[in-house]
């Protein structure tokens, strides 16, 4: 099992990639889709990082498991 994780500099918060290097099966963990609150726009630039990562690596993604909200991100 290895675990990477992607830092998000704008919510100073971390996403982990979690998978299994024999079966490439993977599970994302708390995901950061950026939110800027004085123009509410919304980005995909943190999780985009993670899905090529993902892509570059093929592993098989099984879950994504949000385990808390916070108000600067979704």
């Amino acid at each position: 099992m290895h675990i990477k994780t992607f830092y998000d500099s704008f919510t100073f918060t971390l996403t982990y990639l979690v998978h299994d290097e024999i079966t490439k099966e993977a599970v994302v963990i708390d995901p950061v889709l950026n939110y800027e609150p004085h123009g509410s726009v919304i980005s995909e630039d943190s999780v985009n990082e993670v899905v090529k990562y993902i892509k570059d690596n093929n592993f098989n993604l099984k879950y994504i498991i949000d385990t808390h909200a916070h108000a600067d991100h979704l």
